[in-house]
């Protein structure tokens, strides 16, 4: 978040992320969205993304498919899945990008329009790297959890395990 004024924003359009810049009216008398705003806007369409993304990897999750990296078998088989995910791929986009031009729909979804055409992209690419960390986890042995499987029972209440006399 601290980053991201230096990367989709011009040197003049920056802004001071401790106090909140005033918002700027244009000719017609229309008001104009900060530099905060936009990035609000960036981080919320990005993170979101990244939840439409990881429906994709939380289909499979039978500890006998973990070795198999290919999170897209069976999806066009799943219709219903593939409907409801497209649906909210879509009202994502309104949101953000065709809700966000007018300033009733601004002040009621808290977006702003982006002011450069590569950042929807850019939000697109870093939602799609859960797709990635989703590849990145499976390979990681289940064998490195098991000195903590058995210090750790969460499903048991037990007052002498290391977590309970932590807590």
């Amino acid at each position: 978040m601290y980053f991201g004024v230096f990367i989709f924003f011009e040197k003049e359009n920056r802004f001071n992320i401790i106090t909140k810049k005033r918002i700027e009216a244009n000719d017609i008398g229309v008001a104009l969205p900060t530099g905060r705003l936009e990035l609000d806007t960036i981080i919320f369409h990005t993170f979101i993304l990244m939840n439409l993304f990881n429906q994709i990897n939380c289909r499979i999750v039978d500890s006998d498919e973990k070795s198999d990296l290919n999170i897209f078998r069976g999806l066009m088989t799943h219709y219903q899945f593939l409907i409801v995910l497209a649906g909210e791929f879509a009202i994502q986009n309104l949101m953000v990008l065709w809700f966000s031009s007018g300033a009733l729909a601004m002040n009621i979804f808290g977006v702003a329009p982006f002011s450069k055409p590569w950042i929807n992209p850019t939000c697109y690419v870093l939602g799609a790297m859960s797709l990635l960390v989703n590849v990145v986890v499976k390979k990681i042995p289940i064998d490195y959890f098991d000195n903590i499987n058995n210090k750790v029972n969460l499903e048991i209440p037990n007052n002498e395990e290391w977590i309970n006399v932590q807590m």
